[in-house]
C-alpha cells in the first residue's frame, strides 16, 4: 500500500519532471529502502517461532534459512511458499538413516549436495572434467597412445557445445595436458604432434558431423541477428586465438569450413614455431628444422610426431620388449638368461628388437632391393639398418616403430613383453 500511494520526481537544477509512480516493491537506492526491509522482516519473527539455535540469512533478494529441527525447518518452508521453484535444501553434519522429505505445500523440494550461484552454466563442467582429466594423469605415465584413449576424451568432452570464451576454465584443462605431455617428454607439442588443447577442442566443435542441423540454423540465426549463441562464441575464439583466425558468418558453406580447418591448423603451426623461436636460448637445436619427407623433399614442419623418437627407443633399448624387461632382477624373479627371453606370441625366438620387426624386415628387401644383404640375424639388420644412412629404410623403420608408442595397425608392436 505504502509504495502504491508514493509518486517520484526527477529534478535535474531548476527543472522538475512530472510526477510518476513506481510499484516495484522495495525500492533499490529509496532512502527508506533498508528501513523499509528491515520492519517487513521484523514482522515474520512471529512467523518463525523460537526454535533454539537458528539462524536467518537474508539480504536482497536471496534468503537462507537454518533449523535444529525438522518441524521448525518444515514451519519457515511453509512460509516461502512462494518461492518454491528456486528452493533446494541440504544437509549439513551427520546424515540421518532415513532421509527426510521436505514440502512446500504438496511439492517436495530437492535435495542437493551442493549448489552454485554462478551465471556460467558450463563452470562445474570445466571444473569436473579438469578434475578428472587430472586423475587419470596422475595413473598414467605411459606415452602419447594412453594420453589420446584416456586423457584426451575428458580434455575434449563437450567441446562442441562449451566454446572456449573464458580463458580461465579451459586453461584449468590446458594444465592437465601440458602436466602430463611434461612427463612424456620435456617440449610438449613441437616433437610428440599432440594439438594444444585450445586448437583441439575448436577443431573437434568445428567438425560437421558434431552440428545438429536444428541447433545449427538456429545459432545461425541468433549470430545475424547479433544475439549470443555457439557461432558467435566459436568467432570469439577463434579471434582471441595466439595466433587470431578470423572467420565470416556471411558464407556458411563446406568450402569455406574446409579452409577454416586449414587456416586454424596453420595457425597452429605459426603459434607453436614462434613459441620455440621465443625459447632461443634453451631450444637451440630445434630451430628452424626442416623435416625430409619421403619424397626426398624438405618441409619445415614445426609440429609433427617425429621419426628419431622411436627410432631412439629401438637403437637405445629403451622399450618393454621381453629381451630387456627380463634382463634385469625384480621382488619375486631372477634375471632371465637371454636365450630363454622367448615371445610369448610364437615361442619361436628371443623378444628382441630384430624379431618385433620381423614383419617390416620379411618384405625390406622387395621395398628397398639396393640395401646389402650382409646380416648374419634380424638384429643385426635392425642396427646397422637404422644407422646405415639410407634415408628410406629409417624413415619406414621409424614410422613401424611408433607400433610400440603410438598408435598403429601393426599388431607386433602393440607390445606382449
Amino acid at each position: 500500500m505504502l509504495y502504491a500511494r508514493m509518486s517520484y520526481v526527477v529534478r535535474q537544477g531548476a527543472e522538475l519532471t512530472a510526477a510518476f509512480k513506481s510499484l516495484i516493491g522495495v525500492l533499490t537506492g529509496d532512502t527508506a529502502s533498508p528501513i523499509l526491509w528491515n520492519v517487513y522482516f521484523a514482522d515474520l519473527a512471529v512467523a518463525f517461532g523460537n526454535d533454539d539455535d537458528d539462524i536467518i540469512l537474508d539480504g536482497a533478494d536471496d534468503v537462507v534459512l537454518f533449523s535444529t529441527t525438522l518441524a521448525g525447518l518444515q514451519r519457515k518452508i511453509d512460509i516461502f511458499f512462494a518461492c518454491l521453484s528456486k528452493t533446494l535444501w541440504m544437509i549439513f553434519g551427520e546424515i540421518p538413516r532415513v532421509i527426510p522429505v521436505m514440502r512446500v505445500g504438496d511439492a517436495v523440494i530437492l535435495l542437493v549436495k551442493q549448489y552454485n550461484t554462478s551465471r556460467d552454466i558450463f563452470s562445474a563442467h570445466y571444473a569436473k572434467k579438469a578434475s578428472k582429466a587430472r586423475a587419470v594423469a596422475n595413473m598414467t605415465f605411459a606415452g602419447i597412445q594412453l594420453y589420446m584413449a584416456r586423457i584426451d576424451p575428458h580434455l575434449t568432452f563437450g567441446c562442441e557445445v562449451a566454446l572456449d570464451v573464458t580463458d580461465t576454465h579451459v586453461s584449468r584443462l590446458e594444465d592437465v595436458q601440458n602436466e602430463f605431455l611434461r612427463s612424456v617428454l620435456a617440449v610438449l607439442f613441437s616433437e610428440t604432434g599432440v594439438t594444444p588443447l585450445r586448437y583441439r577442442r575448436l577443431s573437434l566443435a568445428i567438425a560437421p558431423t558434431h552440428l545438429a542441423g536444428v541447433a545449427y540454423r538456429d545459432s545461425v540465426r541468433l549470430a545475424q541477428e547479433g544475439l549470443p549463441c555457439w557461432l558467435s562464441d566459436l568467432c570469439y575464439a577463434l579471434s582471441h586465438l595466439p595466433v587470431p583466425v578470423l572467420f565470416s558468418m556471411d558464407a556458411l558453406t563446406p568450402d569455406s569450413i574446409t579452409n577454416l580447418k586449414q587456416r586454424l591448423t596453420r595457425s597452429c603451426s605459426t603459434w607453436i614455431g614462434e613459441q620455440i623461436v621465443s625459447m632461443s636460448g634453451r631450444l637451440p637445436l630445434i630451430q628452424g628444422r626442416m623435416e625430409r619427407m619421403g619424397d626426398g623433399s624438405f618441409e619445415l614442419s614445426p609440429m609433427k610426431l617425429r621419426l628419431y623418437l622411436p627410432l631412439t627407443h629401438i637403437l637405445l633399448s629403451s622399450h618393454s620388449l621381453a629381451v630387456e624387461l627380463l634382463r634385469y632382477q625384480e621382488r619375486l624373479r631372477a634375471p632371465v638368461p637371454r636365450h630363454a627371453r622367448l615371445c610369448r606370441l610364437c615361442f619361436q625366438g628371443v623378444k628382441s628388437e630384430g624379431h618385433a620387426l620381423r614383419h617390416f624386415l620379411s618384405d625390406i628387401f622387395t621395398t628397398i632391393p639396393t640395401i646389402p644383404r650382409r646380416w648374419a640375424s634380424t638384429d643385426d639388420f635392425c642396427y646397422d639398418h637404422a644407422l646405415s644412412g639410407s634415408f628410406a629404410a629409417a624413415y619406414g623403420l621409424s614410422g613401424y616403430g611408433y607400433g610400440h608408442y603410438g598408435p598403429t595397425n601393426f599388431p607386433m608392436l602393440r607390445l606382449v613383453p
